[in-house]
């Protein structure tokens, strides 16, 4: 059930939750049918309702949260209980792929929108002692509108003092910017970027928490203890309800040599290189600095990153461009080989499998040595590779030449690295 709470209205809407059937979780379950569940969250608002015990017990521990709605397993704290339930509808899909891919049920979570995430330690704190397990702090449409507006305002503003250019040219340029900023901003856009960033980050959540419940982030690691590519696995196998398709064109577009960046290693070769995939670092820990919306201190992160090209910028954009467009590769490279995996084993818990024998202290070779049979896979792991370059040549034809690319302007989705769990579990 999805229900909503707020301080004049309550709203009851039977939700996918854990009870999704199993065909929503293979790319048929559309951002169609989530903005239908949303759409009807709206509709039903002012039912009189009950919210639920887990709105209790987060109105409690944050009174001045505004409203709530809650699934079976977490709750969306909001500003009006039309946006909390919006929240929800974006992610309830997201349980029940969880349970299906680790055969865990969602650890207790929730998600707390402001205008100002830095702000909300305190609350989140508070719902971490009255037993969230996970929380995803998350900025609000006018808070992300407003970073986003001051952090174009300030690059450009240095950017003009440091070229020398007159008062008029800076302001001239901070508008066009800004235009072009907003357009990306609008309602329609975030509708987008929500249905896949908020199931994409509550899925980093959740599986630390599932399986290291007390861990912490650590220097080596991306996000938890979790081998990184494992760690981005479990994220992007939690977007299947809103917009897979996005991955695997750009995987295509590199695989075929459209897009490439030789800077940054995003070429033909290196998609097909699963051995560095599989022991490469996160590329979100080599991410340089970027003129981005929404990354204050303790924000949650999750507007579409904003690249600016200003002339006279130093080098700074080409290598952050570079880094974007490794991002994008990295989580598109995941996305394929999830889709592998999935197929050639025939069972949606293979994950599971790997995340135990890892927990177990087994690398991914062992554990293919011990498992590999029986989940129809090679027992090494190149062996591995090869069925994997065989697998792509028969989706894709031959891999093209690299080619010399510019880097995506696409919105980069994820790369939250530490920070994401440091906010999710207060200490």
């Amino acid at each position: 059930m999805l229900r909503s709470r707020g301080n004049h209205a309550q709203s009851s809407l039977p939700a996918a939750s854990a009870r999704v059937p199993a065909k929503a979780l293979t790319g048929e379950f559309s951002l169609k049918k989530l903005i239908w569940i949303g759409a009807m969250t709206l509709m039903l608002a002012g039912t009189p309702a009950s919210a639920g015990p887990l709105c209790d017990k987060a109105t409690a521990a944050v009174p001045e949260a505004g409203h709530c709605a809650e699934t079976d397993r977490g709750v969306a704290l909001a500003a009006s209980p039309e946006r909390a339930s919006a929240l929800l509808a974006y992610v309830v899909a997201a349980e029940a792929s969880f349970a299906l891919h680790f055969k865990h049920e969602v650890p207790t979570y929730a998600i707390l929108e402001s205008d100002d995430p830095s702000t909300t330690s305190p609350a989140l704190a508070s719902l971490h002692r009255d037993g969230f397990a996970t929380i995803l702090p998350w900025i609000s449409r006018g808070g992300l509108r407003a970073a986003s507006d001051a952090k174009v305002r300030h690059a450009i503003e240095e950017s003009g003092m440091a070229n020398g250019w007159p008062k008029t040219q800076v302001e001239a340029t901070i508008q066009t910017v800004l235009a072009t900023q907003r357009a990306n901003l609008e309602d329609a856009s975030l509708d987008r970027t929500e249905a896949l960033t908020l199931p994409h980050e509550l899925g980093h959540l959740w599986y630390i928490n599932a399986y290291w419940p007390n861990s912490e982030a650590g220097a080596k690691h991306y996000g938890g203890p979790a081998w990184d590519w494992m760690d981005e696995t479990a994220a992007i196998l939690m977007e299947d309800s809103s917009d897979p398709g996005k991955r695997r064109a750009m995987f295509k577009a590199v695989y075929s040599g459209a897009t490439s960046d030789s800077a940054s290693g995003v070429s033909p070769s290196g998609i097909l290189d699963l051995e560095r995939f599989l022991t490469r670092q996160h590329p979100g820990l080599d991410q340089a600095p970027t003129a981005s919306a929404g990354q204050g201190a303790g924000s949650a992160a999750n507007g579409p990153t904003i690249q600016l090209s200003i002339k006279g910028s130093g080098n700074a954009l080409p290598s952050a461009l570079s880094n974007a467009q490794a991002l994008m590769a990295y989580y598109a490279q995941a996305r394929l080989f999830a889709d592998f995996m999935l197929e050639r084993s025939g069972d949606p818990a293979i994950y599971d499998s790997i995340t135990v024998g890892m927990k177990s202290g087994q690398t991914f070779e062992g554990w293919l040595r011990s498992k590999g049979k029986s989940f129809n896979l090679p027992v090494t792991q190149s062996a591995l590779g090869s069925e994997w370059r065989g697998w792509l040549m028969a989706r894709f034809g031959p891999p093209g030449p690299a080619t010399a690319g510019t880097a995506s302007g696409e919105t980069v989705v994820g790369g939250r690295g530490a920070n994401r769990h440091s906010q999710a579990r207060p200490r």
